[in-house]
């Protein structure tokens, strides 16, 4: 069999693997907050990131007007790192054939592509990030204007998909203050990203900043060391690229960069550059194991220095280790509900059960709510909830009383003088506070359902009190997550002005 035959077959059983992934593997809380806020609130910007991930799931259901399953969501992911992984071998087969096929291969086979089949905006980060990278370097090597054009505006794609873009833009900075000959070949990439980063910025500068106070304040209040972080930054890196490849580029010592230093020192910059960032933000703060997935087919490419048999050790090691994890979510997916019920009593005192019955029997918590008057306003305590029931129920989940970081698109979407005097059904998978409910309605009632075995709670509120409201949870949101530093300018605060706070 040839080498493009093979490859083609791998590529064919990775998809269908894939697929079955997408297929299995229940709803995310994640996914379901960009899925449906997306549907729901077609916008130029979103509270927490760019908006990429939110346009995406607009377009995907059919411009807002159809409830598509989740796995039609999760195809972005399937095919964006397959598609990088296409795209290493025809731009590595002129240098070396035989390990273009192994070295796209291994990343195939990777955590970083096995895993990427839920719909986060991660995965389009990671694409056209690459994507960025692979243009800057034909416009180096071709002495084109055209692809630091394409550079710049899959940089500003990137950009609107995730704040680490601005890493990736660091790495590129440093490596043209490096090699002062792509000065205005960096100038060109910059002008060309301008109108999709300007998208952002003036979204922000209208919204308070949002996402930048997001992002480097409100989920970042508590750093502090803690050798736990900088361990688990280590595992995450080992795991992704894998130990046996990292085993052989440190084996290889400094021998790994001589081809580097020729050809691919490029990509060493896009790689080393973000990780040794990362890795002193982990002796501040927990590093989650996505952050650092922009970055790594950059360093995939350069292990085409690695020896034929490393390489071929490494493939067939990667063949184990994805069949491995494959198993194992599809073990956890596939077990009977009340299995998982037994195993997380044996780890855990209080272990979470109801969470486990909203993502795997959504359908049969939203059976139980459509049994309540249809004159409720729907709701949630959390975000997660409200997401999960918002996407089976079919129907938009107002999120209430909450004061997490995270979620506060509903922030923009939901107005609460609306609700005054209406009744509500608050959705809890865990145990409610009667007494936090009792300050915002007139009457309120707990009805408890047990459902696979768990209790699952509805807060029922008889005519909501919006003056309370405001005064005890609004205005502390105004405070917490809508107050802009002094020194940024803006043009007004959309959430104080529609509470006239």
């Amino acid at each position: 069999m040839t080498t493009n035959k093979k490859f083609i077959l791998l590529i064919i059983i990775i998809l269908l693997v894939k697929i079955f992934l997408s297929v299995i593997v229940p709803l995310t809380g994640d996914e379901a907050y960009f899925i449906i806020t997306g549907k729901y609130h077609l916008a130029w910007g979103y509270y927490e990131h760019p908006p990429i991930i939110w346009w995406l799931a607009y377009l995907l259901s059919g411009f807002g007007r159809y409830n598509p399953p989740i796995f039609v969501y999760r195809l972005f992911s399937v095919f964006s790192t397959v598609l990088i992984g296409i795209i290493m071998f025809l731009f590595l087969k002129e240098y070396d054939r035989e390990k273009a096929f192994l070295i796209s291969s291994i990343f195939l086979l990777s955590p970083l592509n096995i895993l990427a089949v839920v719909f986060v905006n991660d995965i389009p980060l990671v694409l056209f990030t690459f994507l960025s990278g692979l243009f800057f370097f034909y416009g180096i090597k071709r002495e084109k204007t055209k692809y630091f054009i394409w550079s710049g505006i899959f940089f500003g794609l990137a950009f609107l998909c995730k704040y680490f873009a601005v890493l990736y833009f660091l790495s590129l900075l440093l490596f043209c203050i490096y090699n002062k000959k792509n000065w205005k070949n960096f100038w060109i990439f910059v002008l060309s990203s301008f109108p999709l980063v300007f998208i952002n910025a003036y979204w922000n500068y209208t919204h308070q900043w949002v996402n930048l106070m997001f992002n480097l304040i409100y989920r970042n209040k508590h750093f502090f060391f803690k050798p736990k972080h900088i361990l688990m930054f280590f595992i995450y890196q080992i795991y992704l690229i894998t130990p046996w490849v990292l085993y052989y580029i440190i084996r290889k010592g400094k021998k790994f960069f001589a081809f580097s230093e020729k050809k691919f020192l490029f990509f060493i910059f896009l790689y080393i550059i973000p990780i040794l960032f990362l890795t002193y933000i982990s002796f501040k703060t927990g590093v989650g194991i996505h952050w650092t997935i922009s970055f790594l087919p950059f360093l995939f490419l350069c292990i085409i220095t690695l020896e034929i048999y490393q390489l071929k050790n490494s493939f067939k090691y990667n063949i184990f280790f994805a069949g491995l994890q494959i198993l194992f979510i599809s073990i956890i997916c596939l077990l009977p509900i009340t299995s998982l019920k037994k195993i997380l009593k044996n780890f855990h005192k209080n272990s979470g059960y109801s969470d486990i019955v909203m993502f795997k029997t959504p359908e049969k918590i939203c059976k139980r709510i459509n049994k309540f008057p249809s004159t409720y306003i729907l709701a949630a305590q959390g975000y997660t909830g409200a997401s999960i029931m918002s996407f089976y129920d079919k129907k938009y989940f107002v999120i209430f009383g909450s004061l997490s970081h995270s979620g506060r698109e509903d922030d923009l979407i939901s107005n609460f003088t609306e609700f005054n005097g209406k009744d509500f059904l608050i959705f809890c998978p865990e145990k409610p506070d009667k007494k936090f409910y009792k300050q915002f309605f007139k009457k309120v009632k707990i009805v408890t359902e047990k459902i696979e075995g768990a209790n699952i709670y509805f807060v029922l509120g008889k005519q909501f009190i919006f003056k309370n409201y405001r005064n005890i949870i609004l205005k502390k949101v105004l405070k917490d997550y809508w107050t802009v530093p002094k020194f940024l300018p803006h043009s007004g605060n959309p959430f104080k002005k529609k509470y006239n706070l």
